[in-house]
């Protein structure tokens, strides 16, 4: 629920951060962005965090790039405790829905070894990117390295470990593509691409 001082600053047109809300570093917002208080987007040092215009972002909810970007476009509304990690880069395109407590890791702990501990393995970091009109079921997990088509839907609980094409539905543990959105027909040469680009210039 909005409080009343971003009620008043949506009436108004404005955008807003509430108190209690931490915004620290190279985060860039556009115009009507709605931050909500317990939410956390802090970006250090080359580290960067883009927010294009109408966008909000639910209490509960961390953005940290950790080393790398995270870039989303208009419209996009990221629910309650959602977690976005953006050491391999994350791109989420225009109008996308993030349903409550979405994870999305753009980065794997190396294991491949035996002999000493994972922890001490380091990382491998490879790109997220969410096309444009995607809707992310609530607990939806999405890791290091996935393209999610434009026009996809994600069910609630799943886990995104492989691409998915555009208006598909897809869900499980790993998600599976189960039927097409509309008449839509991927055709067999087409990769998946994320041709949002942001406001900012």
């Amino acid at each position: 629920m909005l409080s009343l001082r971003a009620r008043i600053a949506k009436r108004l047109g404005w955008g807003c951060v509430e108190f209690g809300a931490k915004v620290k570093g190279n985060v860039k917002l556009g115009r009507r962005v709605y931050i909500a208080s317990g939410t956390e987007l802090v970006a250090s040092g080359n580290e960067q965090i883009r927010i294009d215009n109408d966008c909000f972002i639910l209490e509960g909810s961390m953005l940290q790039p950790y080393g790398g970007n995270i870039s989303i476009g208009k419209r996009v509304g990221i629910n309650l405790n959602c977690v976005i990690y953006g050491m391999g880069g994350v791109t989420i395109g225009d109008n996308v829905m993030m349903a409550t407590s979405c994870v999305l890791v753009s980065a794997n702990h190396n294991f491949e070894r035996t002999d000493i501990p994972m922890n001490l393995q380091g990382i491998t970091c490879k790109s997220i990117k969410i096309g444009n009109d995607v809707w992310l079921g609530a607990r939806t997990v999405v890791l290091a390295g996935v393209e999610i088509g434009e026009g996809s839907v994600i069910g609630a609980g799943s886990v995104v470990s492989s691409n998915i094409p555009p208006y598909s539905v897809a869900v499980g543990v790993p998600a599976r593509v189960i039927k097409q959105r509309g008449n839509y027909k991927m055709p067999s040469d087409r990769s998946v691409t994320n041709d949002n680009e942001s406001s900012f210039k």
